[in-house]
């Protein structure tokens, strides 16, 4: 690889020392490399000639600014590999005191690259005309709005009546997606390789709150349910933490494998099982 665009969370590397020195040390190995700045929300990454041109993507801060990174640039097929300056980092996988190593391992191309599956979800009203439609490496979350009341989420898989929850929110997740909310939630983690959608119910008030494991080849939609005596509820949606989206009782989200995947660069020999021993005794 000889062309690197660097993603910098601005909140991470405030004075851009980090940055800097990554792409200083990447022109004195002969390196084409640029760098853009995003926010916390990673609403502002633009699609410039750098990024086009690049062969790989860099990115400075945390999962949350790899996500939308990988959200940004969905089907330009291009790698990403993250230098965590957050807190758990499982999708970072670079740390800053070993990155002259990490770049000149990219330079030379030695390292392995994973395909991760992402989901893409479509929103219809009750008219059954879609409204909205998005993608997500993480997860697609359906919660409830302000009010303190639970709410009834109807499941379907393949248009078959699966069960209907009722709880605080709905998580649909990607194998990748299982070490964030949804483990959170109580959902198992998943080998980020695998082919599978969690489904995982937010304090669920029924007896069985176990999350369910679905085939990738299957499709998901959620319905929002009437409240009592038929009063319409409203929920949120959001996709990979993005700003929600409001739907209320009568539609449906429907949840399925994405046809582009996330491209995810990897420089440790490590397993996935060892990788999350590690972050898990960090964090005891």
């Amino acid at each position: 690889m000889k062309k690197f665009h660097i993603i910098t969370n601005s909140y991470k590397d405030l004075e851009l020392i980090n940055t800097k020195y990554i792409v200083e040390y990447l022109k004195e190995r002969g390196c084409f490399a640029s760098f853009e700045l995003t926010d916390l929300k990673g609403e502002n990454i633009r699609f410039s000639k750098e990024l086009i041109e690049s062969d790989c993507i860099i990115v400075l801060g945390g999962d949350g600014t790899l996500l939308f990174a990988a959200r940004k640039i969905f089907g330009m097929n291009k790698p990403l590999i993250g230098v965590n300056m957050g807190n758990m980092g499982y999708l970072c996988e670079l740390e800053l005191n070993d990155i002259e190593n990490a770049l000149n391992n990219l330079i030379d191309d030695v390292y392995d690259m994973e395909d991760r599956m992402m989901v893409q979800g479509e929103i219809f009203d009750n008219s059954q005309k879609m409204k909205s439609s998005d993608f997500a490496l993480n997860d697609v979350v359906i919660h409830r709005g302000g009010n303190l009341r639970l709410l009834n989420f109807i499941i379907y898989v393949d248009d078959v009546h699966l069960c209907t929850y009722s709880a605080d929110g709905i998580i649909i997740a990607t194998p990748t997606g299982s070490t964030a909310y949804s483990m959170s939630a109580g959902g198992p983690i998943v080998e980020p390789r695998a082919q599978i959608i969690l489904l995982t119910p937010i304090n669920s008030h029924t007896i069985s709150t176990k999350s369910i494991v679905i085939s990738a080849q299957s499709s998901i939609t959620v319905e929002i349910g009437e409240g009592r005596r038929q009063k319409i509820e409203e929920a949120m949606v959001s996709f990979d933490g993005k700003k929600p989206i409001k739907v209320s009782s009568g539609e449906k989200i429907t949840v399925s494998r994405a046809k582009n995947v996330t491209r995810i660069l990897k420089m440790s020999k490590i397993s996935f099982l060892k990788t999350l021993h590690k972050k898990m005794q960090e964090y005891i």
